[in-house]
């Protein structure tokens, strides 16, 4: 309902306008009925109406007076005044007659019916339009901090095109930017590593935990602003109208670090981007800082790296790179894998001390190295390319966040392929041993030679030699012996068999020979064998 007050010293008129309006219908509630000025205002100020129907022409204060105090106070309330022509007149000289409105008397109840309607109308579009104004500034209120946090994640990711849109996005949210502007990025080490078991709960707990820590060490905490940038990474930005040297934010970042440690358990590397005197020169030193931030590929972690401090990426290559991949290569053909892990301890020794190459270099000659070791072993095994399809395999080098354990993988790479490159060998070593077994136990009753046997699996006879012993713990004569002597043994329990012709069908044309051979793995002659048979 919309509040009305009634000011008119003559009772006649009073009573005519208390019964012959239609309030309700009007939807206007009757605050206060006085017959003069003086107490119109006592009624006001204890109801604060949002309509005034008032006459002018009042004993001890008049409507004009009641009017004026009414507007200096509450300049929103309504007026509307009463009153015979000439009266009018006379008041325009002390009426704002913009913020009223007027009716002559005497007075048309019809019309002013249709006029307070009218106001009433107005006054409800005028609450309407004041409660979603104060319900915007509410919700602006509540919504503050997060529209300050976009507002500072736009500013250092460079959203906003210049200075001015900076200042005025700042003063809309009661945001002083100051002369100067330090920015420090946080990253926690093994973030996601350490947070795996972690509930949603748990992670919110821990970034509340690493947000307090920094906010203890800031100098002023009006005049510093920080937000995460990404699950386990702060951005952190420190405004002054005073310039303060590197050394400061050093020894600052040092402090931050070493509460984090303490209090939130975690190791974290801070990337210091400079100071900024520009507003338009925020996402600059950011990148500056991002760029420190990928040092802690070299420098290890829980470290505070400083961007003025580092070399200058990208300037260079490796210059005897190819050698060391040469002798990688030769190594590993050579199945050498003592050698093998030696060379590349070298290579990232190297790679570690000169420090201008960039992360992405040092990725991509670990990537090369390992596409040339499995291309150049293509020829040896299809197989060991078709292991090492895995994209995961070079995405675990791209994502490598230190030098270290960048090294430690490569090794256990070149681990996983000499253990395919011996299990293929043990394959391949099979197949052979089967062949020349099945050659001795197809041929051994010819008189064949060692040369022969190693020109069925294409190899020379010391190295077929040598393979089968190292296999079987046997040389192949050995074998081709045994399998003589057994096969003597089941033919010697055939009576109608003579010895000299058992001696011939196991391969040995002599007798003689034969029969020393047998007596020296069985023990007896084959004579006394057939006879204790």
């Amino acid at each position: 309902m919309i509040k009305l007050l009634m000011a008119e010293d003559e009772k006649l008129d009073r009573e005519m306008l208390r019964s012959g309006i239609h309030w309700n219908q009007l939807g206007i509630e009757l605050v206060g009925v006085a017959d003069n000025g003086n107490t119109a205002w006592e009624i006001f100020r204890d109801q604060q109406p949002d309509i005034v129907l008032t006459d002018i022409k009042m004993p001890i204060m008049d409507g004009i007076a009641l009017s004026n105090e009414i507007k200096k106070t509450y300049p929103e309330t309504k007026l509307i005044f009463m009153s015979g022509y000439q009266d009018f007149e006379y008041a325009k000289a002390g009426i704002d007659f913009r913020i009223v409105e007027y009716l002559t008397k005497p007075i048309n109840l019809e019309e002013l019916s249709h006029l307070l309607a009218r106001t009433v109308e107005g006054c409800v579009a005028e609450k309407s339009q004041k409660y979603e104004k104060e319900r915007f500034r509410h919700q602006l209120a509540e919504s503050l901090p997060l529209l300050k946090e976009r507002f500072y994640k736009d500013w250092v990711h460079g959203v906003y095109p210049d200075e001015e849109i900076i200042r005025e996005k700042a003063l809309f949210l009661g945001i002083q930017l100051y002369l100067y502007t330090y920015i420090i990025v946080a990253d926690m080490d093994n973030y996601a590593d350490g947070t795996s078991s972690f509930n949603e709960y748990s992670k919110q707990l821990l970034d509340s935990s690493i947000l307090n820590c920094i906010s203890e060490i800031v100098p002023d905490p009006d005049r510093a602003f920080i937000f995460r940038n990404k699950e386990g990474q702060y951005v952190i930005l420190l405004h002054d109208d005073e310039e303060q040297s590197s050394t400061f934010f050093t020894a600052l970042s040092e402090k931050i670090k070493i509460n984090i440690n303490m209090n939130a358990k975690m190791n974290v590397t801070l990337s210091m981007g400079g100071l900024a005197n520009n507003a338009g020169l925020i996402p600059d030193h950011y990148k500056k800082a991002l760029e420190a931030l990928n040092y802690k590929f070299f420098y290890g972690q829980n470290h505070v790296i400083y961007y003025d401090a580092i070399a200058e990426p990208g300037l260079g290559t490796l210059p005897d790179k190819d050698l060391y991949f040469s002798k990688i290569l030769s190594a590993v053909k050579a199945v050498d894998k003592e050698k093998v892990l030696q060379l590349i301890d070298e290579l990232f020794h190297r790679l570690r001390e000169n420090r201008r190459f960039s992360v992405v270099y040092v990725r991509n000659v670990c990537i090369e190295l390992l596409s040339k070791a499995l291309i150049s072993l293509n020829d040896f095994n299809k197989n060991i390319t078709e292991h090492f399809n895995d994209i995961s395999v070079y995405e675990r080098i791209l994502t490598c966040d230190h030098l270290s354990v960048l090294s430690d993988y490569i090794k256990q790479a070149f681990d996983n392929i000499f253990s395919v490159i011996s299990d293929t060998f043990r394959t391949k070593h099979a197949r052979i041993i089967e062949t020349i077994k099945k050659t001795v136990e197809n041929r051994y009753s010819e008189e064949i030679s060692v040369e022969e046997i190693a020109a069925e699996v294409y190899l020379s006879p010391s190295y077929a030699t040598t393979l089968f012993k190292n296999e079987t713990n046997e040389t192949i004569i050995q074998y081709l012996t045994g399998i003589r002597i057994k096969k003597a043994m089941e033919l010697l329990q055939d009576d109608t068999i003579k010895i000299y012709e058992v001696s011939q069908r196991v391969g040995y044309s002599n007798i003689t020979y034969f029969s020393s051979l047998f007596k020296n793995h069985v023990g007896i002659t084959p004579k006394e064998f057939r006879a204790k048979g």
